[in-house]
């Protein structure tokens, strides 16, 4: 039934070339062999890491862009993306469900001003980044939550395995 799924949304999606991507967590072994067979393969491996945010400054300077849209989003589908603009530069926030912020880039977690204006938007919120566990600083308290590999395959290569196995 994955299968005929896979192919359906891909036919639908009325992409037949280029690349598809997606992200199976290491525990799932299942999935890893299954998507392997149909072309996929592993181009990146990442650690899902709870961050336990540092004491921010009572001074911080930052501002949100695309706020409005995101909540939009974050209403309909339960996760949305919005930018926080910081002294340092412009960082990309995710938002999953109603308990985690996202963030994608190690640097960020070096920018004091993310974890206030974070924490100033919803306190409630647990940070969780995406990023190798080694690049967080010894000095940031973290867990690791998950281990995620991005698969990668052509879109014409899985279309015409899942047709030969058919």
């Amino acid at each position: 039934m994955g299968t005929n799924l896979l192919a359906a949304a891909l036919r639908m999606s009325d992409v037949g070339v280029g690349q598809i991507s997606l992200d199976v967590f290491d525990d799932n072994a299942q999935a890893l062999k299954w998507y392997g067979r149909l072309g996929f393969q592993i181009r990146q491996t990442s650690e899902l890491i709870e961050i336990m945010p540092p004491m921010t400054p009572s001074e911080w300077r930052a501002y949100l862009s695309d706020l409005p849209q995101a909540d939009l989003c974050q209403e309909r589908f339960g996760f949305s993306r919005f930018n926080l603009v910081t002294v340092q530069r412009t960082w990309s926030i995710g938002r999953i469900g109603d308990g985690w912020f996202r963030l994608d880039d190690a640097a960020a977690l070096g920018d004091a001003s993310v974890f206030a204006a974070l924490r100033a938007l919803d306190p409630r919120r647990r940070i969780f980044a995406a990023v190798p566990q080694f690049s967080v600083a010894p000095t940031i308290e973290a867990r690791l939550l998950a281990t995620t590999h991005r698969m990668e395959a052509e879109i014409s290569q899985v279309l015409h395995t899942i047709d030969l196995a058919q």
